[in-house]
């Protein structure tokens, strides 16, 4: 991660978190929890269990009234008005990827303050945590993009290899077990476009990373083309549309997750995409085996230098016979 580049500003931001971790070791009191459901895969069996963690987004809010009270506060909101970067997007829309959002001070403080005491040893104070948050803020202000991960299961499909290089940022990757884990126990976020048995049988994915311009109060090229979602889901299509030219198989996709590879403000960090009905294909289940791969990635580069440069009818043709 790159250096400080305003170091008022993260001296101030370093004062802020210091004070506040003060002011609620002095409140003391219970500590919120909360529970979640936590999924462990092993090999083709699944176990649920329910997990218990400390809530301290909602201790912070609980005691926010004395927290914003204090000087180092005023003094680092102030900060954050002084820096030219910062300025440009605070009380303004920012359109950033997936969504938009009003970027404030005092929530990019809190979000700093909540990264440093989930990240860290309980009420201390760890500057290698508090740097590592204010990098993640400070880098978004000072960027005119945000980088996007996409995710896309693939519903009936395997290969016998864990990963396979399409070309920049475009990949087939077989899922990590606690990737699977984290899908399932955010499926209530996720929206009921997305079935439990999607995720429960998808073993691997296209992974794709786009990055999304930011628009600052001027939103009238946001949703283009080039939008994160869209370039995502073609990149998807074109993948699953490769490999069903390539060989024989049932199988596709019914969503797409898109999360933010770095901090950005609230609301504007991913989102998930569901089809409207399941998916049904009537050929066989689709293995890539091994010996597949490389035949694979050379029909791939000419399908690639093809398919960009042919024409609506020829892309009409090719997703009829797919």
């Amino acid at each position: 991660m790159n250096s400080v580049k305003n170091q008022a500003l993260y001296d101030a931001v370093r004062n802020f978190c210091q004070a506040s971790i003060s002011h609620l070791k002095e409140v003391g009191g219970p500590i919120p929890a909360r529970t979640h459901e936590e999924y462990v895969f092993e090999g083709n069996r699944m176990s649920q269990t329910a997990v218990q963690e400390i809530n301290w987004p909602i201790f912070v809010i609980q005691n926010l009234s004395g927290i914003v009270e204090l000087e180092s506060y005023r003094v680092a909101v102030a900060e954050f008005e002084k820096d030219d970067k910062v300025k440009n997007h605070l009380h303004k829309l920012v359109h950033v990827g997936v969504a938009s959002v009003s970027v404030d001070a005092s929530d990019c403080l809190q979000d700093i303050l909540f990264h440093v005491l989930k990240d860290q040893d309980g009420l201390t104070f760890d500057k290698d945590v508090l740097k590592d948050a204010y990098l993640s803020v400070e880098d978004y202000f000072y960027s005119d993009t945000v980088e996007y991960r996409c995710i896309v299961p693939l519903d009936g499909f395997e290969m016998e290899v864990d990963r396979i290089e399409l070309g920049e940022r475009i990949s087939v990757i077989r899922l990590p077990d606690d990737e699977r884990s984290k899908i399932l126990g955010n499926s209530p976020m996720i929206g009921s476009s997305i079935r439990f048995d999607n995720v429960l049988f998808s073993k691997f994915a296209v992974e794709i990373f786009v990055k999304g311009q930011k628009l600052v109060d001027g939103g009238e090229s946001y949703l283009t083309d080039n939008h994160p979602d869209r370039v995502a889901q073609k990149l998807a299509d074109d993948v699953v549309l490769g490999l069903r030219l390539f060989k024989s198989g049932r199988f596709g996709f019914s969503y797409m997750l898109v999360t933010s590879t770095s901090w950005v403000p609230r609301g504007g960090g991913g989102s998930a995409r569901g089809k409207s009905v399941p998916i049904h294909y009537r050929s066989p289940r689709y293995l890539l085996t091994r010996s597949d791969v490389e035949p694979f990635l050379s029909w791939w580069d000419k399908f690639r230098e093809a398919h960009n440069y042919g024409s609506k009818s020829i892309d009409t043709s090719l997703r009829r016979f797919g």
